[in-house]
């Protein structure tokens, strides 16, 4: 009697063949977990696609917030349960994938507010000099984790044009295991000097001072300060070390970035996200092509891309407006 393979068990093998992120893999296992709690551990030949939308279904009307998840929630949840479905029918496990023909489709959503020039300048004056530091790297297209797991070894100064490597990290006895997006390595410009609204940052010589604090030591992080990393690694020690603390040290840097914003006098506050949605913006408002700012922001998708460009909606509508007021004017 052949007894059909369940879900967690093939899932599991799914996990452990795919090389995947450690954020990935949560986020998976969140939707997986998911998908069992509601439908039980079912043979995979048993779901079918009618077994999908009642997931997605199930995703819309649950959640913490009392109206259920977001568009925007739901799809993030069936983006990365999907793959395994596909690699399931690759593998041979099932003969078609339940997620075929299953559309899933977000309403388009307005971009989010970004930081005006006037905003990161006061923002950048508001900073501690290690807050400063991470800041200006998310200026310069840098994600929060990205940021979090620079190390002196990253960092390259005695060069004509100084730069950063991010690259994946193993894990030793004073460095915890990181892996970039999409496993790419990325490089992130380091120009000398910053302007912002009369405040002149010298990023470089800040960045050489720290990692002089740092007593050059290639494995020093350099934007976190000294008992972040030493909780950290007494974490991966104890054998307790998450990816989400991997991601936000602190555990609350959202809210701490926030307290900065309204220290700073920022009305409405922001996420550090919008640091990088600011250096997009500049590149296309210095009319770089776009898919070298896909490439400058290690974006695989140019549509990605575009998403981050905070000023391309009111552009069009100045520009609309400027025609429109004389567009029936009479040439006669």
């Amino acid at each position: 009697m052949i007894v059909e393979q369940p879900v967690s068990s093939l899932f599991a093998e799914y996990l452990e063949k795919c090389g995947l992120r450690p954020a990935s893999v949560a986020y998976k296992r969140r939707a997986c977990d998911l998908f069992i709690k509601w439908f039980g551990d079912l043979p995979v030949k048993q779901v079918a696609p009618a077994t999908i939308e009642g997931y997605r279904a199930m995703l819309r009307k649950t959640g913490r917030k009392p109206h259920g998840r977001s568009q925007v929630s739901v799809r993030g949840y069936l983006d990365n349960f999907r793959p395994f479905w596909r690699w399931l029918r690759d593998n041979g496990h099932i003969d078609r994938d339940p997620f075929a023909g299953i559309r899933i489709k977000v309403d388009e959503l307005p971009r989010r507010e970004g930081f005006t020039r006037a905003e990161i300048s006061l923002l950048l004056r508001a900073s501690k000099p290690l807050e400063r530091l991470q800041n200006c790297l998310g200026l310069l297209g840098c994600r929060r984790g990205e940021m979090f797991n620079i190390q002196v070894r990253d960092i390259h100064l005695d060069v004509a044009c100084p730069y950063i490597m991010l690259a994946a990290k193993e894990a030793s006895a004073k460095t915890w295991p990181w892996g970039t997006k999409n496993h790419q390595i990325g490089l992130v410009a380091l120009p000398v000097i910053m302007e912002f609204d009369g405040l002149t940052v010298g990023l470089t010589a800040e960045i050489h001072q720290r990692m002089t604090d740092l007593a050059m030591d290639p494995e020093g992080y350099l934007c976190l300060p000294r008992e972040r990393v030493d909780k950290m690694l007494e974490w991966q020690r104890e054998g307790v070390l998450r990816w989400e603390q991997i991601s936000d040290p602190y555990g609350n840097f959202g809210g701490r970035f926030r307290q900065l914003q309204r220290r700073a006098g920022v009305r409405r506050t922001k996420r550090f996200h919008e640091l990088r949605a600011a250096f997009t913006t500049s590149m296309f408002d210095a009319n770089m092509p776009v898919t070298r700012v896909a490439k400058a922001v290690r974006h695989q998708n140019i549509q990605t891309t575009m998403k981050y460009d905070r000023k391309s909606d009111m552009s069009l509508v100045a520009d609309v407006a400027q025609i429109a007021a004389s567009a029936y004017v009479s040439k006669c």
